[in-house]
């Protein structure tokens, strides 16, 4: 868990250990994207999918990251409601930067070392081989931006009626009224819709 906790990525429930904590965001996580379930996403999907052809046929050339945009937008839309702009969407952009210094710095050697000598994590980042201490606090920063801002635009846009069923607003709607401990539940819906969206958007990550 060390080099999980170093990049604030700790909660995300590929990275946890088996738990009752894990138990519910992976509940959670079933409950919206289950067989019987996902054929609600089919229109909006269709909808992306006509994005991104258009965005083909302007662009050919930057194919690479229409595709990026594509499944962000997906996973952005089922998860948060959210609808992210065609190009240079913001958080489909942070996200991205996020996984792709996790994915550059987290390299099995890497791991190895560090996981069998944590001490080495005192050094001063400006010595070298220690870019991982160096970049890590940006990780982080994306990291926790990424789960913090567009859980609470669904939030937001619940509060008004402005967005649609999503994963996140169906499972907060279940909160009212509801006997569980609101706190903890909400707190895992949040950390399984990060997970869900780190997910779709690392899908067609280069």
């Amino acid at each position: 868990m060390l080099w999980q906790s170093i990049f604030g990525v700790d909660y995300i429930t590929a990275f946890m250990r088996y738990s009752s904590k894990w138990r519910l965001q992976r509940k959670i996580l079933q409950q919206s994207f289950r067989r019987d379930v996902i054929s609600n996403f089919q229109p909006m999907q269709m909808g992306k999918a006509h994005e991104l052809l258009l965005n083909l046929l302007e662009d050919p050339l930057d194919y690479p990251k229409h595709l990026e945009a594509h499944s962000g937008s997906v996973i952005m839309s089922a998860v948060y409601s959210y609808e992210a702009a065609r190009r240079h969407d913001h958080m489909i952009e942070r996200v991205t930067m996020a996984l792709k210094i996790i994915a550059k710095e987290m390299r099995p050697e890497v791991v190895a070392v560090f996981s069998a000598f944590p001490t080495l994590l005192r050094l001063p980042s400006w010595l070298p081989g220690m870019r991982l201490k160096r970049v890590s606090p940006l990780a982080k920063e994306l990291a926790m931006e990424c789960t913090e801002k567009p859980f609470a635009y669904t939030e937001r846009g619940l509060a008004t009626g402005s967005v649609s069923s999503c994963m996140v607003a169906d499972h907060l709607l279940k909160l009212r009224g509801g006997d569980c401990d609101s706190s903890l539940y909400k707190k895992s819906v949040k950390e399984s819709a990060a997970t869900a969206f780190g997910a779709g958007v690392e899908t067609l990550l280069r």
